[in-house]
């Protein structure tokens, strides 16, 4: 098929009309690696209140028939699937125009989930923090029970009004069906697990479970508690180091506080599935801190928060840059320290999304071998040596016994072997 017509990029259509003349593309809301979504009038709405919708192009059609991509045809029929959830935003139809291939999408009038954070609506809100992410977990609860996995979920990815009380998730373009694990990357670095970030093999349910709980501490600080959930990371190197350390950043309750430690832990089995998330959030007191935790065990809370990620200089990028204190930027400071705090605004927080070419993931999670009922991965000889030492030093924490004294040297406890063993890493041959 050719096209002479045809714009050289996706972002070309503005002021055009399509859709058999139906639609008439007035701006541009927003162009990722995988699509440029557009803002459209409904022309036959001229006269009265007029009718806004979301159009997405996904990119050149294949074929006569107007059909898209693998991955293209892939991302309409997941979202389609899951579209008649009420908190899932709708899907009306598909065209094709010049040789690209389109969606119609509702259109949120309330922007995505950031620009409700940006607002400060969320804080010390229990109330709305606590029905919003409800919603959340339910509609991806959902999505899970249809046999979809969303693996893109973070607030960019969530229409909702204008005050957070009603949201929609959106963009499907690294949605999987596939049954067992995962092996592609999938979603944006400050939101993956620590599995999948290591292209280990890796459920995408956990990873959809870990994204929502990030965008939980979005929600209730403008914040993230790292940049990436992987060793070389200060933030998370501070979590898996001091269990204590989420609640000295963010101005959470200590049962959230607990909740999360859990659901953070670099085990996945370890982790408390959705329906757990949900029974506890829903039965928990409160997600703020009160007064009366402003001091735990002899420690203050801090008067503001110590963010492990600065924000970038306005004229480099409008994406986040995570930086360390530098020991000629600060005084001399123990190694266990952590950034100082700093006065930003959450929306220059944004982490870089992590770039990954459509072709990559065109035939993204493949079905895998399932795994034995012990094992979680696809094979202890191929576990990687970051995931051994990420283990045994959770572990290590998790086993010292009641008077706070580390095991033995050189003999791991029973429950230690047990849970390796369990894990499918051979470490102690």
């Amino acid at each position: 098929m050719s096209f002479s017509s045809s714009p050289s990029r996706m972002d070309g259509f503005v002021g055009e009309a399509v859709d058999e003349g139906r639609l008439l593309l007035t701006d541009i809301l927003g162009s990722g690696n995988f699509g440029v979504v557009y803002k459209a009038l409904d022309r036959s709405s001229a006269g009265r209140v007029p009718t806004y919708y979301a159009v997405k192009c996904l990119g050149t059609v294949v074929d006569d028939a107007g059909s898209g991509s693998r991955a293209d045809e892939r991302e309409i029929r997941l979202h389609a699937q899951c579209s008649t959830h009420p908190n899932i935003a709708t899907l009306h139809r598909r065209f094709s125009h010049q040789g690209f291939l389109f969606v119609v999408l509702e259109l949120s009038a309330g922007g995505h989930l950031w620009d409700v954070i940006d607002t400060g609506a969320f804080i010390n809100n229990d109330g709305l923090v606590r029905e919003v992410f409800l919603q959340l977990i339910d509609t991806v609860r959902d999505m899970h029970e249809k046999g979809v996995c969303h693996r893109d979920l973070k607030p960019e990815n969530i229409l909702c009004a204008a005050d957070g009380s009603s949201l929609r998730i959106a963009d499907f373009g690294l949605a999987t069906d596939a049954p067992g694990l995962c092996t592609s990357a999938g979603g944006s670095l400050a939101y993956m697990t620590p599995e999948s970030i290591e292209r280990e093999s890796y459920d995408p349910h956990q990873s959809d479970a870990w994204a929502l709980c990030i965008i939980l501490l979005n929600m209730m600080s403008g914040l993230y508690p790292w940049r990436r959930a992987n060793d070389t990371d200060v933030g998370f190197e501070a979590f898996l180091e001091d269990e204590r350390y989420l609640r000295t950043i963010f101005p959470i309750s200590d049962q959230l506080d607990d909740l999360l430690e859990r659901c953070f832990r670099p085990v996945a089995l370890a982790r408390p599935s959705l329906l757990q998330l949900r029974t506890e959030i829903a039965s928990m007191e409160h997600l703020f801190a009160r007064e009366d935790e402003g001091k735990r065990d002899g420690e203050s809370r801090q008067d503001s928060l110590r963010p492990v990620c600065l924000s970038a200089p306005a004229s480099t990028s409008t994406a986040a840059s995570f930086v360390m204190i530098s020991s000629a930027a600060a005084p001399s400071t123990p190694a266990t320290s952590r950034p100082s705090s700093a006065s930003f605004d959450s929306s220059a927080l944004r982490p870089k999304p992590l770039f990954i070419s459509k072709t990559s993931v065109a035939a993204v999670a493949k079905p895998q071998p399932q795994p034995t009922k012990r094992s979680p991965l696809a094979s202890p000889a191929l576990a990687p040596r970051r995931l051994v030492k990420r283990v045994l030093r959770w572990l290590k924490k998790k086993t010292t016994n009641m008077k706070g004294v580390p095991a033995r040297a050189n003999e791991p406890p029973v429950s230690c072997r047990r849970e390796t063993r369990f894990l499918g890493v051979a470490v102690f041959q």
